[in-house]
């Protein structure tokens, strides 16, 4: 059952606040007294924290307890103020979904900001258990606060257009409620509404059209929110089809009881009775229960609760404007189709200015006006309907294809089908890579998503060559069968060079970046998020490869684009500064690049978690930069953390964790600690011995031998370092950093050993 945040409670069972005066201890022992005065007469509750469990704040009380997690009413210590505690039930235990759940409810209301949302003030790890704390609401949930205050209908609705404009505000921020009912709308003492509870929420990002839906990772199938106040497309469990018009569905039927103390539609029974109901039940006209619901009021309730999406209200703020529409006694766009409810809404609010004969005539061309217009309408409706008839069933053939060709796949996963009940995630994959192009035969449009979401998930994985064998099959297919600005093909030219970048093959990557961000600036246009990634990515590489003129140029106008966007993307714009804050250090700015480096790190921890790869990657290019800056105790921390976060999201073989312990590994060699570097770097080259590429696993077999001469393991050394610079140098040139890096290394292993006739032909070498 989702939480609510705050429960109706009796005050007097908290701790007054002392206005400034008084001392924590005070505060404590009055808490406890109070925890143990329960009002209803029995012992305290075991499960209740210590008054001062939480840093900052004194636990009065338990105020609900749900599925998820258990709210606590508290007071801040420094201001004395009551606030709510939500703690996540499992603590320690819980696993990562039920942590990045809570984790992205915290980050949602973060980023909400309106007098009728419930604010978050802070966040935190307490002996292990996850919480925020949040404004405490003390008042009444919407449907209890309406049984008892006799509203009239105008009062009624006034309160409903500050519910909408509240949830019209997450809607701006692309947040998706999902769980809207009047359980999770609090009632303040002074008839304020607050919409609380954000636990079941969805980020989308990009438009949210029926053309362009966002690409959100959900399990299909699932049921998310709570059944009565759900949608149809809830009750189908097609998580793609959810947008915020679901919430303006879940407002009608809140807004249907609150104006007649019924659901529109049978919503107690058996499941599937209740399913089908909400799939297909007409809802009673409201006016056939309440007599004062006037049609106006009707149309608004019944355009909300349209089977159809594109019926109705797009999203929560056109409801409030309709809503303040009708109560300003304006015509309400929901009926704009009728010339005669316009033209008669406006003759009822300008009774003087409008003389008899005025309005007659006024009425007699409105009305062959609004006949004409409305029968164009028709005709259009019906082609677009006859389109739409089109495309579901080519949809739906679609996505019968799609379900074939994924049910093949996985059936060998099914220890009830398949004779190898060991099959592993990654032997998946190859199956599917291996089968794509027979099970899809004639079906490019759907084998070049599929072939997508298979090199993303390689790519994640840290299978790199995987990754790029299947964007390479997906943009050769793209180009032969569909259009230059589709979606798909467009993600497979922009992530092809992705991989090529990580397989060191940068001069095809750096054409291919060239083409996609070209291609992007036209169809997604220059401000566009995939259009920014990409301009990143193709700075940074530029960067690697010494055209830092040309790299500072992207950059700075990707960072002009972010700075200007209305909402950028928190962890696009954290990267992209982290990155050129690189540039910046490398160019002797080191005091410009720190201070963003270090904002880069806390955005992104902020966004994704500490443990996030884009925030460790940001934290091991501030570890580069600390190392840099002679500051090594510094640097070794950033290093360790990235490593650790590493090896827990992403794995001990993950090309990034790899990169990530060889540079801890350089850093132990600089300052003395040559065994312990050894030791890394042996351990690096065995984990990697599946996933690093020859260019990667050669130089780090070249820091091996640095190390092994180092020990004076010198034969070890040797070993190591003579086929690394035989790779290098042929895939990199004589005169690459690397390359030189490599000849010295060389000469200070026979020069250790006092083999100069050895040591001398290398010594040429270096310029």
């Amino acid at each position: 059952m989702p939480e609510r945040p705050n429960e109706p409670g009796p005050d007097d069972a908290a701790p007054p606040p002392s206005g400034g005066s008084g001392s924590d201890d005070a505060l404590i022992a009055a808490a406890r007294a109070a925890a143990e005065a329960r009002s209803d007469g029995l012992p305290p509750d075991p499960d209740l924290p210590p008054p001062d469990f939480f840093p900052g704040y004194i636990v009065v009380r338990e105020i609900h307890r749900g599925g998820q997690g258990v709210v606590y009413q508290a007071i801040h210590k420094g201001t004395k103020r009551k606030v709510a505690i939500k703690v996540l039930l499992e603590g320690a235990l819980a696993g990562p979904r039920e942590r990045t759940r809570f984790e992205r409810e915290v980050d949602i209301l973060a980023q909400l900001d309106h007098p009728n949302i419930v604010a978050v003030h802070d966040s935190g790890l307490a002996e292990g258990r996850f919480y925020y704390v949040m404004d405490y609401v003390s008042g009444q949930t919407l449907d209890v606060y309406l049984s008892q205050h006799d509203l009239s209908l105008p009062e009624v609705l006034a309160m409903f257009v500050k519910i909408c404009e509240a949830v019209n505000a997450a809607h701006l921020k692309g947040v998706i409620h999902r769980d809207l009912k009047p359980a999770n709308v609090r009632v303040d003492a002074k008839g304020e509404p607050h919409v609380v509870d954000f636990g079941l929420a969805k980020v989308a990002t990009g438009d949210m059209s029926d053309e362009a839906q966002p690409r959100l990772m959900t399990m299909t199938g699932q049921f998310i929110g709570s059944l009565p106040w759900a949608s149809p497309e809830q009750a189908q469990g097609v998580p793609s089809m959810i947008d915020v018009r679901t919430d303006v569905y879940s407002l009608g039927v809140v807004l249907y009881q609150a104006l007649t103390g019924r659901f529109p539609y049978q919503v107690i029974g058996a499941m599937r009775d209740v399913l089908d109901n909400i799939l297909r039940a007409e809802p009673a006209r409201p006016s056939t229960i309440r007599r004062q619901i006037n049609d106006e009021v009707e149309t608004i309730v019944l355009k909300c609760l349209s089977k159809q999406r594109e019926r109705r209200y797009q999203n929560a703020g056109e409801l409030a404007r309709d809503l303040e529409r009708y109560l300003r006694g304006e015509p309400i766009e929901a009926k704009r189709d009728s010339g005669w409810y316009v033209l008669s809404k406006m003759a009822r609010r300008h009774r003087g200015p409008f003389a008899a004969a005025a309005i007659l005539l006024v009425l007699l061309v409105g009305f062959s006006i609004a006949m004409t217009a409305l029968y164009q309408r028709a005709r259009t409706a019906e082609r677009l309907a006859e389109d739409r008839l089109d495309q579901a069933h080519a949809q739906s053939e679609t996505r019968r294809r799609v379900v074939d060709a994924l049910e093949g796949w996985l059936a060998a996963a099914d220890p009830t089908r398949g004779e190898d009940r060991g099959i592993t995630v990654a032997e998946v994959l190859d199956h599917a890579a291996a089968t794509i192009g027979a099970d899809l035969a004639g079906q490019p449009q759907v084998e070049v998503a599929l072939r997508n979401i298979l090199g993303r998930t390689f790519y994640g994985l840290g299978h790199v060559e995987s990754a790029r064998a299947q964007f390479e099959a997906a943009l050769a297919l793209a180009r032969r069968a569909l259009p230059e600005d589709d979606d798909d093909h467009l993600f497979a030219l922009a992530n092809l060079p992705v991989a090529l970048y990580a397989l060191d093959e940068n001069d095809r990557a750096a054409a291919l970046f060239d083409e996609a961000l070209a291609r992007l600036r036209a169809v997604r246009g220059p401000a566009h998020d995939e259009t920014l990634t990409t301009a990143h990515n193709l700075a940074k590489l530029h960067f690697e490869d010494g055209r830092v003129e040309d790299a500072e140029r992207l950059w700075r106008e990707t960072i002009a684009a972010l700075d200007a966007a209305p909402s950028p993307p928190p962890d696009l714009d954290a990267i992209v500064r982290a990155t050129y804050a690189t540039l910046l250090e490398a160019t002797g700015r080191a005091d410009e690049a720190e201070p963003m480096l270090r904002g880069a790190v806390e955005a992104l921890a902020l966004a994704g978690g500490p443990d996030h790869p884009d925030t460790a990657r940001a934290r091991v290019r501030l570890g580069s930069l600390l190392r840099r800056l002679d500051r090594a105790d510094d640097a070794e921390r950033e290093f360790h953390a990235a490593a650790a976060s590493m090896l827990v999201s992403l794995g001990p073989s993950h090309p990034d964790t790899l990169a990530t312990r060889a540079q801890l590994a350089a850093l132990l060699e600089a300052t003395g600690r040559a065994g312990d570097a050894e030791r890394e770097l042996a351990a690096i080259l065995a984990d990697g011995a599946e996933t690093l590429p020859p260019l990667s696993r050669a130089w780090f077999g070249v820091l091996h031998g640095r190390t092994l001469t180092a020990l004076a393991r010198f034969d070890e050394a040797e070993a190591a370092l003579l086929p690394g610079h035989a790779t290098l140098e042929a895939s990199l040139g004589p005169d690459h950093p690397r390359t030189l890096d490599t000849v010295r290394a060389i000469v200070t292993l026979y020069e250790s050993q006092g083999l100069e006739a050895k040591a001398a032909p290398w010594r040429n070498r270096l310029p």
